[in-house]
């Protein structure tokens, strides 16, 4: 037997020094921020700015001239302005404004992989929100994109359109994390990817492109009330569709991608074309195999 004060004792008993960067403490602190950590951080930015704006236009400044006739898409940009659909569809647009508001502000949280795990309940009950605000909300939405000022049908139908994918991508975001026969969380998560996007799609995406748009013209503040009611630059809201339309869907695919990656079941443009490739791989290597025998 050894002594007490053989070398193996002394070892089993002194404790080992834990270096402090390895502490759990000093790894929750040095946690990295991640990419889907600032998207969400920015978009819930720019949605507290659209409130924000809203308030200080429709409110603090109700009495100013254009109020009734025109709305202004950014904070602290007076001679940015585009006309308002008729006063007689004033009442339908604060129904879309006030449903849509619930939407906008919780779809962020519903896609942040870290808000989500840590709040499973609220995630679940945040998506009822979702799906049934944004279901009331698209009714005036829809009714609206007939009513713009300054886009020709075609223009009014792609906005149209925008509305009913509002719907159709919430509603198979409930079908898929409910179904029993076709549940599938991952098509769930897809689907839920395109609901943000889709909801921020005129908020936050079709309003930065009309900023950068207007100080791209110079700035132009030739809006007018009354018989000769006039936006700022009525070329403006046709580019406007047609550049949304052409940044929202690869934006979309893409969070969708960078959301789920490219496994089985993900359903998005770069996983489809991976998994067509593979395949015809796998078949040209068949074939290849059957043509050597």
């Amino acid at each position: 037997m050894g002594s007490p004060t053989s070398p193996s004792r002394e070892t089993s008993t002194t404790p080992v020094p834990v270096p402090a960067d390895h502490s759990p403490a000093s790894a929750a602190c040095t946690t990295p921020i991640t990419l889907m950590d600032a998207s969400v951080a920015l978009v819930l930015a720019f949605d507290v700015l659209f409130f924000v704006n809203l308030y200080d236009y429709h409110v603090t400044h109700s009495s100013d001239p254009g109020h009734q006739t025109h709305y202004r898409p950014f904070l602290a940009t007076d001679n940015y302005r585009h006309v308002l659909p008729p006063k007689k569809d004033h009442l339908v647009m604060f129904l879309h404004i006030l449903t849509g508001s619930l939407p906008l502000i919780l779809s962020p949280l519903q896609v942040w992989a870290s808000f989500r795990k840590k709040n499973v309940a609220r995630h679940r009950w945040f998506g009822r929100i979702c799906l049934l605000t944004s279901w009331v909300s698209a009714g005036p939405a829809a009714y609206l994109s007939w009513k713009l000022h300054d886009n020709n049908a075609f223009e009014k139908f792609l906005v149209f359109v925008a509305a009913v994918l509002w719907v159709g991508s919430g509603g198979l975001a409930y079908f898929f994390i409910t179904s029993k026969k076709y549940k599938s969380v991952s098509l769930h998560r897809n689907m839920a990817v395109r609901f943000t996007i889709i909801t921020h799609t005129l908020p936050v995406v079709a309003r930065l492109i009309g900023l950068f748009l207007w100080m791209g013209l110079g700035r132009p503040d030739g809006w007018a009330e009354g018989p000769e009611l006039r936006a700022s630059d009525p070329r403006m809201f046709p580019i406007i569709t047609y550049a949304t339309v052409g940044l929202v869907l690869p934006l979309m695919e893409w969070c969708v991608y960078m959301e789920e990656g490219s496994g089985e079941d993900a359903m998005n443009p770069v996983a489809l074309y991976g998994r067509w490739k593979a395949r015809k791989r796998a078949k040209v290597s068949v074939e290849q195999a059957e043509g050597g025998t």
